[in-house]
């Protein structure tokens, strides 16, 4: 199967490195690129890609901008120089996310999970799936509960619904988020951004250095040590600080 596609980066260099890799398959031809929105826009409506490499930051704009521009029935692949920030997902499926140096193999897995889905499986729609860095304006918005949240550091990226964090606990200037699935991703933003973006409810503070999705909430008891609470998919139990232990009584009443 061989793929039509157009790079959407306001970096020439970016532009033509991504052009070199997709060249050196044999089974993609870029049909053209953009340096802006306005420029993407216009491709999409003369060439109707398959497939499309959008950059998160060009210029003074945002490639999600593009959505709110054209009716992109695409595959998208994301593709960015943010490696150490935790980014918000919405309604909508990406094909994937690629960081910049694109790596060969990383180029490799997307475009394999373009060849394996039918046409359209991937079509990205307004709001986007990954909105740019918590640092941007647009980020602050609240996530909501069926919200998919891209967790990274480095290349190291795992999709997750909020639904399904357990607990998230401080480390520095990172979070250790742990998953219903048992899996950990320690992500460089501070426990105290998550706060301000989590749901509450279900999502509370139990500790200085830790937040807790009350829904998996089983037991709260005290020992030697104070007072400690159990959650489902944990074999371990969390501190309660003093202070914070009237709130999670009122919640768990």
């Amino acid at each position: 199967m061989t793929h039509r596609a157009i790079i959407v980066d306001d970096e020439r260099f970016a532009r033509v490195a991504l052009a070199d890799l997709l060249a050196e398959r044999g089974d993609v031809v870029v049909v053209g690129e953009a340096s802006s929105v306005a420029q993407a826009v216009t491709l999409l409506r003369e060439h109707e890609p398959d497939l499309v490499f959008l950059d998160i930051r060009i210029r003074e704009e945002s490639g999600f901008d593009l959505f709110e521009q054209a009716d992109v029935r695409a595959h998208v692949v994301f593709v960015t120089a943010y490696a150490d920030h935790a980014l918000r997902a919405f309604e909508v499926d990406a094909l994937d996310y690629l960081v910049k140096p694109v790596q060969r193999r990383d180029l490799d897995r997307a475009l394999a999970k373009a060849t394996s889905r039918e046409p359209g499986a991937g079509r990205v729609t307004w709001p986007p799936s990954v909105i740019p860095p918590p640092s941007a304006a647009r980020a602050t918005a609240a996530l909501r509960l069926s919200d998919r949240v891209c967790l990274q550091r480095g290349k190291d990226i795992v999709f997750a619904r909020v639904e399904d964090f357990i607990f998230l606990r401080a480390d520095r200037d990172y979070t250790e988020v742990h998953l219903a699935s048992g899996r950990v991703q320690r992500v460089k933003e501070p426990l105290q951004g998550w706060e301000g973006r989590l749901p509450d409810p279900p999502f509370l503070r139990i500790h200085r250095s830790i937040l807790v999705n009350a829904t998996h909430l089983e037991t709260l008891s005290q020992d030697g040590e104070g007072w400690k609470v159990a959650l489902s998919s944990f074999d371990a139990s969390l501190p309660v600080s003093r202070r914070l232990l009237p709130k999670l009584r009122r919640r768990l009443a």
